[in-house]
């Protein structure tokens, strides 16, 4: 009876993927992901400190101490 219960099916189920909620960006902007690329004028210089301290974040998120 409960493999019964799992594998039923709603009959209604595409609709479940819709989002309750929309913000207005993704009204406007829909399914394009934003532009994260620095300019190419500040690649001259390097990182700067956000990006230096993110990658350092990530990098001890993945570490196996």
């Amino acid at each position: 009876r409960l493999t019964q219960g799992f594998a039923a099916r709603y009959e209604d189920a595409p609709l479940c993927a819709l989002p309750a909620k929309l913000s207005v960006s993704e009204l406007t902007h829909g399914d394009t992901p934003p532009v994260l690329a620095r300019p190419a004028f500040l690649y001259k210089e390097g990182l700067t400190a956000a990006e230096r301290g993110t990658a350092l974040h990530a990098a001890l998120q993945f570490m196996d101490f």
